[in-house]
């Protein structure tokens, strides 16, 4: 898959040296980046992965500069980042302000293409992943009062989108993860019975693809680590009998 990039990025690169008014072309060329730093990330080689995502977030932030009310390439540089604070998180565990001020900048710039798009509804899924990936870098901080804001946030953006569409299929999933992170947060708040309450909505939304025979094998896997969850919170509540049914 490398090679292939490696190959997918070079023409690229070559047609944007003939080009260089070829806006999209350039814009193609930092995904070409993003997708070799990826691939280096997933083979552990964090400096070459990190060299790649940084060349890909410069190529956007050029491109803003030539088109700031683009909302798509303002979305892009969240991208851009949310990678980066991934890759400081795997690179430096010990360091998590680090990774929380990556992913506190990645929510502003998806926020900002959202004011420039209001209606867009994808941008608008895309910030509550924002707000999830925040709440967790939140939580390796110890920020537990952030983090719950921020889950609360991402439980609310999926909740409307749901609410607009209630039969789409990706609306229902996402709204089945936003409540699992939800319940995780509450669960180290000790707020027990909300955490219990939110794994159960989860549960119920990726029944709704069950029965609909939605990527089955996932969906089962689904199921089950939120069945585990909810029965140790069951324990934890006294819920001795339930838990064992």
């Amino acid at each position: 898959a490398l090679e292939k990039f490696h190959q997918s990025w070079a023409l690229l690169a070559a047609g944007y040296r003939d080009d260089q008014s070829n806006h999209l072309l350039f814009f193609e060329l930092g995904q070409a980046e993003y997708y070799i730093g990826q691939t280096y990330l997933d083979q552990g080689d964090l400096d070459a992965a990190e060299r790649a995502f940084m060349s890909y977030a410069e190529i956007t932030r050029r491109l803003i500069l030539l088109q700031p009310e683009n909302a798509e390439w303002v979305l892009e540089m969240a991208y851009a980042l949310t990678g980066l604070g991934n890759l400081q998180k795997s690179r430096d565990a010990d360091n998590p302000d680090r990774t929380l001020q990556f992913m506190q900048s990645s929510l502003e710039y998806n926020q900002i293409a959202l004011v420039l798009d209001p209606a867009n509804e994808y941008y608008q899924s895309e910030l509550g992943q924002s707000h999830a990936f925040l709440a967790d870098a939140q939580l390796d901080v110890c920020d537990l009062e952030g983090a719950l804001k921020s889950r609360q946030e991402h439980v609310a953006l999926d909740r409307a989108l749901l609410e607009a569409e209630p039969d789409d299929i990706n609306r229902i999933r996402r709204m089945a993860f936003a409540q699992t992170g939800f319940a995780s947060v509450k669960k180290l708040h000790g707020e027990i019975y909300r955490a219990m309450d939110s794994l159960k909505r989860a549960l119920e939304l990726f029944e709704k693809l069950k029965l609909q025979n939605i990527d089955p094998w996932d969906t089962a896997v689904d199921i089950l680590t939120r069945q585990q969850s909810l029965v140790h919170l069951m324990a934890l509540s006294g819920e001795a009998d339930e838990a064992w049914e």
